[in-house]
């Protein structure tokens, strides 16, 4: 993508001054659910630096121009970046959802629900 058609999808006249951010910019999947046991493996397949932090709720990031309205989140300004190509993972989540957004682009976000097998009929 380049800078124009990044800019150009940044915003939208219906988001009233949120950020939408382009397409290709997201985190995949941007939902998903694990077993409280489970690992969370993260890998930045992207061309740029990005962030995975968890948050208390969805806001802002700690680049203030891509925020539009948004308030930072909090915990973004402790956040560290992942490298193109890097990988991390989370683990040791407790049962409930968890909130996971990129605090440079923070459009980027995807909801972890954690809840044991027998919570949902052994069905992920």
């Amino acid at each position: 993508v380049n800078l124009a058609e990044f800019n150009l999808l940044l915003f939208s006249p219906l988001s009233s001054g949120s950020p939408i951010g382009h397409p290709a910019w997201r985190m995949d999947p941007t939902y998903v659910r694990i077993d409280p046991n489970d690992t969370l493996r993260v890998a930045n397949t992207g061309g740029r630096r990005h962030t995975f932090t968890e948050v208390a709720n969805f806001g802002g990031g700690i680049v203030p121009p891509l925020n539009g309205t948004l308030l930072p989140a909090p915990e973004c300004k402790s956040s560290a970046p992942l490298a193109p190509g890097a990988k991390t993972e989370v683990g040791a989540l407790a049962v409930g959802d968890h909130r996971f957004q990129c605090c440079i682009h923070p459009w980027m976000r995807i909801l972890v629900k954690v809840e044991a097998d027998e919570e949902h009929g052994n069905h992920h």
